[in-house]
């Protein structure tokens, strides 16, 4: 009797159970199904009708898009909305989502603030709302969940402090931590007693940090990535830390204020910390001004070593060969340095490299032809698969080696600015994938090879400044080609608007050998009278700038003149003058300002309109290195989108770009980098580099798309061109689609199927272009990967 009792009772207990658990299941259900339909709310744009799922009382909540629910389908654990192309804001509904294990929303356009009520999600494991529009400050109630392991809030606009409670609450789980790419200042607040011993990867790049690197960074012995390039971080290389990472694979310090140690004088510390970081790829160390002697124990750094970034620094002295042990790598950058000496010619033991950029230094001696035998530089004799030589800007002499055309992989070709002699090889005309060769100002003499213009590659070109010789064909790739890519070579002839005519040349050689043949029969009195009429039309000649020139000062004297040619002659202007015509630079002359200075208009006493870029004074540092490089390129570039600098006014303290005022009240130049990012085409950076030309490629895309100017977007919008129409992208492409389609073929002669291919191929472009004019330059594509994708489109374009 009692056993039965005691059944029944527990028979009911079991009912009620269930009952009670069922209406909990129900209840989450229910919770978690109001929470997304609050969450959609706050979606303004949906494109491509990601959330239509969601609005159909057909479809259980488990099965809308980027719903995961566990395995009783009674709660949410994983939200995955990410590259959906979503805009609106964030709703703090996500918050009640109490079961929620994953929280992806990247890649999409969110704006707003992100919510605090994330914190409240304690199962919360990763975090990704990366490549956004997000503003305000990252919550410091983040740092509650003590299960997460990813946090990955890069590239939005977020600003204000890194919140300490993440780096110190969170010190027993997180592995993965990105806030690269936005505006954060303040130090990397690791405090004393805070560790963050399961850390892996650590990404802060591009932000506006300041301060040291801490030292409880040496407690994540298991770091893989470092990524602190472009900042303010300051103080010696932090090789202390670095010693105690035997796991690193990449490491990046570039573009920040670190020096060398003992003074700024001795790299070997640091290279001597990543001995025993046995799976190092990659090492990045440019725009810091470090001193110092790149140590012969850099040829000890591990062989898995892939990329040196030495670049824009202060490192004296030769190149060691010892860095030739490092057999795996494919790129060094050792170029903006005060390096001498001769080049080494034991890279060529290097079979991997690729890319060789030792511009702008010192060095001198030959070319050494043994860089034919690094296989990947392709065979430079033997460095088949090297893609591109940068040696420009030194003081190499002797001939350009032979051997390079052996480098069947090589794209591009920078010798510019050596004492480089002889002839031009023909066998680099015939280069099957080069598609830029600049040899300008070198003494280069004979006829330019027919295998330049006969290339199918070649696209850019510069024989200026040499002594080339003979007839220059307007066909194959110099009929794209003007007058530029052949400046101050007297013995040239051609076609080409502003080179000499050849049968011109001819006739007149004929005619003075007949003549002088004739002279000789007359003697030497006749010959003195013929003499002096010649020397009269030589004056005569040069007075009207005839085409030809054999007098020898006018030659040694071409560079400069050319370069001079059409340019309005300007008085220097003085610091004082530049007050007197801004007022004293009062805020009524203020066109505009930026994170590197104002812009200024005003009037000189001869009643010039000018305007100016006046560098921060706390920022003069930071781009005072490149200022006169920078400074004199902008003077001799010759461009329709480019403004030709008057003049510049530079003393301790003060620094100034002086520009023409356009007739037209249009300014055109940009409030914010027009020194650290010249008038819209630059890239922001400190110095060029290959993915510097990325970047202007990327404004040219843009720039075609939108038919418009990126100095007309700075000026009129106060944003950039990339900035204008990452805006719009993807859901707002209305007016560019548009405009970039009334360039297209006649809409009426395009069928809808085809038009549905031009607007792929706008969208594409849009694409590409936004990819290569991000601001830091490590997310940029390659020059390679960018060609590679217009030639994709080019091939969609010709299907058939």
């Amino acid at each position: 009797m009692g056993y039965c009792k005691f059944a029944q009772y527990f028979s009911l207990f079991l009912v009620i159970f269930i009952l009670a658990l069922s209406f909990k299941c129900h209840a989450d259900l229910a919770s978690d199904r109001a929470s997304l339909l609050d969450f959609m709310l706050g979606i303004s744009s949906d494109p491509q009708g990601a959330l239509d799922t969601w609005d159909s009382s057909n479809i259980h909540m488990c099965n809308w898009t980027g719903v995961t629910c566990n395995t009783d389908q009674d709660c949410v654990v994983n939200l995955d909305l990410r590259r959906r192309f979503l805009g609106g804001i964030i709703s703090s509904s996500v918050g009640n989502l109490k079961s929620l294990s994953i929280l992806d929303l990247s890649l999409n356009f969110f704006h707003g603030r992100i919510p605090a009520e994330l914190g409240l999600l304690p199962e919360l494991t990763q975090i990704s709302l990366a490549s956004n529009l997000l503003q305000g400050g990252i919550p410091p109630e983040l740092g509650r969940l003590n299960q997460l392991n990813y946090l990955h809030l890069g590239s939005n606009k977020l600003v204000g402090q890194i919140p300490e409670s993440i780096f110190c609450n969170l010190s027993t789980s997180l592995e993965y931590l990105d806030l690269s790419n936005n505006s954060l200042v303040g130090e990397i607040p690791l405090k004393d007693g805070c560790e963050l011993r399961e850390l892996r990867f650590l990404l802060l790049w591009s932000n506006h940090l300041t301060g040291y690197v801490p030292l409880g960074l040496a407690n994540s012995t298991g770091l893989e990535w470092i990524y602190l390039e472009s900042n303010s971080l300051r103080g010696e290389l932090p090789s202390h830390i670095l010693r105690q990472m035997p796991l690193l694979k990449f490491v990046y310090l570039s573009y920040n204020d670190f020096v060398s140690h003992d003074g700024n004088t001795n790299l070997k510390p640091c290279f001597s910390s990543l001995l025993n970081a046995s799976r190092l790829q990659e090492l990045g160390l440019k725009g810091n001004n470090l001193g110092g002697k790149i140590p012969s124990i850099i040829g000890n750094l591990p062989t898995s070593l892939e990329q040196i970034h030495l670049d824009d620094n202060l490192v004296y002295g030769s190149i060691p060969w010892e860095i030739s042990n490092l057999f795996n790598l494919t790129l060094i950058n050792l170029s903006t340095n005060l390096l001498n000496g001769s080049i080494p010619s034991e890279i060529s033991r290097i079979k991997k490299l690729e890319r060789l950029y030792l511009a702008n230094n010192s060095l001198s001696g030959k070319i050494p032809p043994a860089l034919g035998d690094i296989p990947r530089l392709v065979e430079l004799g033997k460095m088949e698969m090297v893609l591109a030589i940068d040696l420009s800007m030194n003081n190499l002499s002797s001939t350009i080696p032979s051997q390079l055309g052996s480098c069947i992989a090589l794209e591009f070709l920078n010798l510019l600015s050596n004492h480089l002699e002889g002839s031009l090889p023909a066998t680099l005309g015939q280069l099957p994938y080069l598609q830029s060769l600049d040899v300008s100002i070198n003494q280069l003499v004979g006829e330019i090879p027919d295998s330049f213009h006969s290339s199918l590659t070649l696209s850019l070109l510069n024989f200026s400044f040499n002594n080339f010789s003979g007839c220059v064909p307007n066909k194959g790739v110099f009929s794209m080609l003007d007058i530029n890519s052949f400046l101050a070579n007297s013995g040239l002839c051609g076609t080409i608007k502003g080179m000499n005519n050849c049968h011109g040349k001819r006739r007149f050689t004929h005619h003075f050998l007949l003549l002088s043949i004739s002279l000789s029969a007359f003697g030497v009195t006749i010959l003195c009278i013929f003499c002096h009429q010649v020397l009269l039309k030589l004056r005569k000649c040069r007075g009207k700038k005839s085409d030809v020139h054999n007098n020898e000062d006018i030659e040694a004297a071409s560079k400069q003149e050319i370069l001079r040619k059409d340019q309005p002659k300007y008085p220097r202007i003085s610091h004082q003058q530049l007050i007197e015509a801004t007022g004293g630079f009062n805020s009524s002359s203020t066109v505009g300002s930026g994170r590197f200075g104002r812009v200024y208009k005003g009037t000189l006493l001869d009643n010039t309109k000018i305007a100016m870029k006046v560098l921060n004074c706390h920022t003069e540092r930071e781009v005072s290195g490149s200022f006169k490089r920078e400074c004199r390129v902008l003077k001799n570039t010759r461009h329709r989108n480019l403004i030709k600098i008057l003049t510049t006014c530079s003393k301790p303290g003060f620094k100034a770009i002086v520009f023409p005022l356009m007739s037209n009240g249009s300014l055109e130049t940009s409030t914010d980098g027009l020194l650290c990012g010249s008038v819209g085409y630059i890239a922001p950076g400190k110095t060029a580099s290959t993915q510097g030309d990325v970047y202007s490629f990327g404004v040219l895309l843009l720039e075609i798309v939108t038919r418009k100017r990126p100095t007309e977007v700075l000026f009129e919008e106060g944003s950039s061109l990339h900035e204008l129409v990452k805006s719009h992208y993807p859901q707002n492409l209305g007016l560019i689609m548009e405009t970039a389609l009334s360039r297209a073929p006649s809409q009426r002669a395009i069928d809808d199927e085809k038009a549905v291919e031009w607007r792929n191929v706008v969208v594409e472009l849009i694409e590409l272009g936004l990819m290569c004019t991000q601001y830091a330059a490590s997310t940029r594509p390659t020059m390679l990967d960018a060609a590679q994708g217009m030639q994709r489109l080019k091939r969609y374009i010709s299907c058939p």
